[in-house]
């Protein structure tokens, strides 16, 4: 199972192109645009140019190219859909291809062992989908504190 995740904010979207780059990164086990460039074959420069133009378009081209679409963008979505102020919008991509273990929680250890966690299935996605983005917008700290105070409220709801 792999997620992709687009956020919306007071009607600023964050940048696909960055998060599709960010799990292109995880699909080839690399750490940086620059070991990115030299797995799929083009310069760093396209791709900080992808990134700061928000290509989505060339990315899939890309990644057509490359024979690995499937693996990450996949054939089919669920969507979940918060409204108001601040939506959010995540797409849970079902897939079965060979991803390199990106965002593949089923096969990993640590997940093995969060699975013994008790938490009800329908939330882990959600879970990993906040802290994909959290992580990929550099605001964990800010997600532990909202969810704190998610969870001091949650008697009140």
């Amino acid at each position: 199972m792999y997620y992709f995740v687009q956020i919306y904010s007071n009607s600023e979207v964050v940048l696909e192109a960055e998060i599709i780059l960010e799990k292109l990164m995880l699909y080839f086990n690399v750490i940086n645009y620059s070991e990115l460039a030299q797995k799929i074959g083009v310069a760093q420069q396209n791709i900080s140019k992808w990134k700061s133009r928000n290509s989505v378009s060339a990315i899939k081209i890309k990644c057509r190219e490359l024979g690995i679409y499937n693996e990450i963008f996949g054939d089919s979505f669920n969507t979940f859909t918060q409204t108001g102020a601040n939506s959010q919008q995540i797409k849970n991509q079902n897939n079965t291809g060979n991803g390199a273990g990106a965002f593949n929680y089923a096969n990993d250890p640590k997940t093995q062992i969060d699975n013994n966690l008790n938490i009800d299935d329908d939330l882990i996605p959600l879970f990993q989908a906040l802290s994909i983005v959290a992580k990929a917008l550099n605001k964990k700290d800010k997600l532990k504190e909202k969810l704190e105070n998610l969870i001091s409220d949650l008697p009140k709801l």
